[in-house]
């Protein structure tokens, strides 16, 4: 079993490796170059060893380093994201342009450029937020490209035939490092359910709060 996660850098993953290498899961990340966000590298976690692969191109559909590794993914969980806390009055073209990039823009492309990696019953997971929701917190680029990758999470779903669902997890719940933890073992959990009847849909992790 293989899995792909988006995202080296995001807090979650690193508790996402723990759980997939005690299990004798192989994990493969990518990270980001903040500074140019089309630029990543592919590591590859395994029990006991972490390697760097090889440098990707996302925007020049450059993902040579996956195919040469001859890779297929069951599990590919999208852990991107931008959030910068700005309201609309403040946000310029600029600010908008590199949400959209880091939370839906990047997600599609990648999402498009693995298909044939992955194997038949495999599943994507999205983590997204629940200000795409409630649209709280201030930041109206987020809020919107979060809703968005919602959406294209729903598409995929009938599109393709594979499983897609996003985890829409609230502030309160991030902030806590015990609930991380839960999230994680969740995450972790479901993606090892290949008849998991869970699909196109947008699973609520936030102890009830957001429609409170």
């Amino acid at each position: 079993m293989n899995i792909l996660i988006f995202d080296h850098s995001h807090y979650v993953t690193e508790y996402l490796i723990k759980h997939y290498c005690e299990d004798n899961i192989n994990v493969y990340c990518i990270e980001w170059n903040e500074h140019k966000s089309e630029n990543g590298f592919l590591h590859k976690y395994s029990t006991n060893d972490h390697q760097v692969l090889g440098e990707i191109n996302i925007f020049d559909n450059n993902l040579d380093v996956i195919v040469t590794e001859g890779l297929f993914f069951d599990v590919i969980i999208n852990n991107l994201e931008l959030r910068r806390n700005v309201g609309l009055e403040d946000t310029d073209p600029e600010q908008w342009h590199q949400s959209m990039t880091r939370n839906l823009h990047l997600p599609f492309l990648l999402i498009q450029s693995v298909l044939d990696q992955i194997v038949q019953g495999g599943q994507f997971i999205h983590l997204s937020s629940t200000i795409a929701i409630s649209g709280e917190g201030g930041d109206v680029s987020y809020a919107s490209h979060k809703s968005a990758l919602e959406s294209l999470s729903k598409s995929l779903s009938r599109e393709v035939d594979m499983r897609s669902n996003v985890i829409s997890v609230s502030d309160e719940v991030i902030r806590n490092p015990q609930h991380i933890t839960d999230l994680s073992k969740f995450i972790y959990q479901i993606s090892k359910l290949k008849h998991l009847l869970l699909n196109g849909q947008v699973l609520i992790f936030d102890n009830g709060e957001t429609l409170t």
